[in-house]
């Protein structure tokens, strides 16, 4: 006799959607299958979004200002703002900085978020993080998404570092053309201490994140 299905699922497992079957507690089988789409390094979105429109804002600076240039901009400036090192015009020179911009920016923004995630998701004993033993027990989404907000961070502090680039650049073209007799010396002071806080949240961010994962499992221990 052939087995009957009910044709609708009880409250509770049309509230879970399409994935119901699966149990909470169940072990991950790896990066790619126990993410929700929110979790992965590319649905970070506004870190991510901030990342990269910074870079695009670098870069066409550069484009921007270039056209306008003299025979020679400056390179290096003193603590005090006042250029002491000119290089020729030329586009190998003037774009130098933005590409120093992407590499930074590519580091920070991809690569390192990247690595740290897959040293979540493996447990590493290489990831070091606050409560690392809490971190360990933890399931293998939860340990991603832990790390999640640090990812986030790293974002946003490439995001900072170029557009402090960018910065310096439009400030090199206006010293060029004589709009400006020097760097001004309020932007790296607000700067900088901006990029510290923004490394030094990771600490305390990371803590929560942790502590959260763990309050969020403990039912399924």
């Amino acid at each position: 006799m052939a087995k009957s299905y009910p044709l609708h699922r009880d409250a509770a497992s049309a509230d879970r959607g399409p994935c119901a079957a699966h149990p909470a507690s169940e072990k991950p089988t790896g990066l790619a299958f126990s993410l929700r789409p929110r979790d992965s390094l590319l649905h970070m979105r506004w870190p991510m979004l901030f990342a990269v429109a910074s870079l695009g804002v670098c870069w066409g600076t550069a484009a921007w200002l270039y056209p306008g240039l003299p025979a020679q901009f400056p390179v290096h400036f003193a603590l005090d703002g006042t250029p002491d090192r000119f290089a020729a015009n030329t586009p190998g020179e003037w774009f130098l900085l933005p590409s120093l911009a992407t590499g930074l920016h590519l580091l920070f923004a991809f690569v390192l978020p990247w690595w740290i995630q897959r040293l979540a998701a493996r447990n590493s004993p290489f990831l070091n993080l606050p409560d690392k033993a809490a971190f360990a027990a933890l399931p293998t989404a939860a340990r991603v998404r832990a790390v999640a907000p640090m990812l986030g961070l790293l974002q946003l502090l490439a995001a900072e570092i170029t557009l402090l680039l960018a910065w310096i650049l439009f400030g090199a073209a206006e010293v060029a053309t004589g709009a400006w007799n020097a760097l001004p010396a309020w932007m790296p002071l607000l700067a900088i201490p901006l990029i510290a806080a923004t490394g030094l949240c990771a600490l305390p961010v990371s803590t929560r994140a942790i502590a959260r994962e763990r309050a969020a499992a403990s039912p399924h221990t």
